[in-house]
């Protein structure tokens, strides 16, 4: 597994106390930290623009950790199970909710479940963090946009379901202690809910002092959970890499406190990310690889790409397959047809002109054959359209038909403030369509219908639904 994971030429990078580090796999089971530098000076370009270290270049960036309070969490309720129709709702609801964040709709994730009043309900998380998008972007331009997006939490939730026999029932409470501060997890029915970090304030305060102040957030955090969960927090559970405190905290909240530690040694033994990095301790290389289903939070395109990897990839088996074993056939029968060895059939004598027949049909079989094959795709038609798409349009119909006239039909949204913010909005819908549809009729304005909703007339943005159809080249 580790060579597997070491072939693939992978990189790792962690935002961790406002600094970023590019990480690779060692041969210990660790990282190794190849850069750090301040998250600000890689997102502005203070000193200039960044040089990517010779050991990053050609490697896939494979996964990037995010504080815990750059993921936000929310409900909403929903009755279809469909995943087709929840990502675009939870899409719109992000949108709607965050308009100062436009690419927030990118990057979510959701847990369907059922509250004890049988109503369906979604649990989703999201990215949050304005600089998490800026973050994005820089590292897309050198080439090393993050495949997954996680967080500690979420390494921590995949790490305690395998600990922890009952992790899935009621609410449990990880307090991860560190000499200079403390991390707080809250889970509730084996899903992450919130975290806190607790920084002690001088590292030369007396040990009772600093459990005191981690005793009084725990009291504050328990409440806190209380109110989200609407339940109790169960069982508390205590890692630390120091002298365990699990007894005197005990006392102190007045409820049990299991040692982590005890229950899996495997935690504190060993290589691990802890050495470089004190919030991971506990982690090894092996907690990060791909094969480990912890949740995370990948670009929405990216994610669709990967689902449809696997069909794109057997149909291009298939059809190179097919095409070979037709290749074969045909060259059999023409050099069968140049040999002038004429079989007698049973009912007569095979003809030249039989044989010119049967070659012209499997002629016109590969034909057909190469035809389909340049067929364009729908997908890539579909994600097309997709980046030609102004930031302020939701789509509300797409139809991609290639059978006879290739023609592409479109109804959607445009969410404006009056008319010239809608005629620039189609503007830069139809140049974009250009680029990508070349050799496509021209598209005017005039092409476009649409008609003003009545519901958000008085609003201060108006909704324009529109009509497009425009014939494929």
């Amino acid at each position: 597994m580790m060579n597997l994971f070491k072939k693939r030429k992978t990189t790792i990078s962690i935002v961790d106390d406002d600094e970023l580090y590019f990480t690779m796999p060692d041969r210990n089971g660790g990282v190794e930290i190849i850069d750090r530098l301040p998250l600000e000076e890689f997102l502005t370009d203070t000193t200039g623009p960044y040089h990517l270290p010779q050991q990053l270049c050609h490697r896939t960036n494979a996964l990037l950790i995010v504080p815990d309070y750059w993921v936000g969490t929310t409900t909403y309720r929903f009755q279809s199970r469909k995943r087709s129709l929840i990502e675009p709702f939870i899409e719109r609801k992000l949108q709607t909710e965050h308009p100062d964040l436009p690419h927030i709709r990118y990057f979510s994730e959701y847990i369907p479940y059922q509250t004890e009043e049988r109503q369906r309900m979604l649990y989703v998380y999201f990215l949050q963090e304005p600089r998490c998008f800026q973050l994005y972007d820089q590292l897309g331009k050198l080439n090393l946009s993050p495949g997954r997006i996680t967080s500690s939490a979420f390494l921590w939730e995949q790490k305690l379901r395998r600990v922890i026999s009952d992790f899935c029932i009621d609410g449990k409470v990880l307090v991860h202690l560190l000499p200079k501060e403390s991390y707080l997890y809250f889970f509730f029915r084996g899903y992450f809910l919130f975290s806190r970090s607790i920084t002690f304030a001088q590292l030369e305060m007396e040990s009772s002092e600093r459990f005191d102040t981690l005793t009084f957030e725990m009291n504050q955090s328990l409440i806190l959970f209380s109110q989200k969960a609407k339940a109790d927090a169960g069982k508390i559970y205590l890692f630390t890499s120091g002298e365990s405190v699990a007894e005197q905290l005990s006392e102190a909240l007045g409820k049990e406190v299991q040692d982590l530690n005890a229950m899996d040694e495997s935690l504190s033994t060993g290589p691990g990310l802890g050495s470089q990095l004190p919030v991971f301790e506990g982690f090894s290389i092996s907690d990060l690889f791909p094969s480990n289903k912890f949740l995370s939070l990948s670009h929405s395109q990216l994610r669709k790409e990967l689902e449809w990897k696997p069909i794109q990839t057997a149909g291009i088996a298939i059809g190179l397959i097919l095409l070979l074993l037709l290749s074969l056939e045909c060259l059999f029968l023409w050099q069968w047809s140049q040999s002038g060895n004429v079989p007698v059939a049973q009912v007569g004598i095979l003809t030249e002109a039989d044989t010119t027949y049967t070659i012209q049909q499997y002629t016109e079989a590969l034909d057909f054959i190469k035809r389909e094959m340049e067929r364009p795709s729908p997908k890539d038609m579909i994600l097309k359209v997709g980046r030609s798409l102004p930031d302020n349009f939701w789509t509300k119909e797409l139809v991609v038909q290639l059978e006879g006239e290739s023609e592409v039909k479109m109804k959607g949204v445009i969410r404006a403030s009056g008319p010239d913010k809608f005629r620039e909005s189609v503007s830069i819908l139809l140049n974009n369509l250009k680029k990508d549809f070349q050799g496509a009729r021209s598209l005017r304005i005039q092409d476009i219908d649409f008609e003003i909703s009545d519901s958000d007339i008085h609003q201060t943005y108006q909704d324009y639904l529109i009509t497009l159809r425009f014939v494929l080249p």
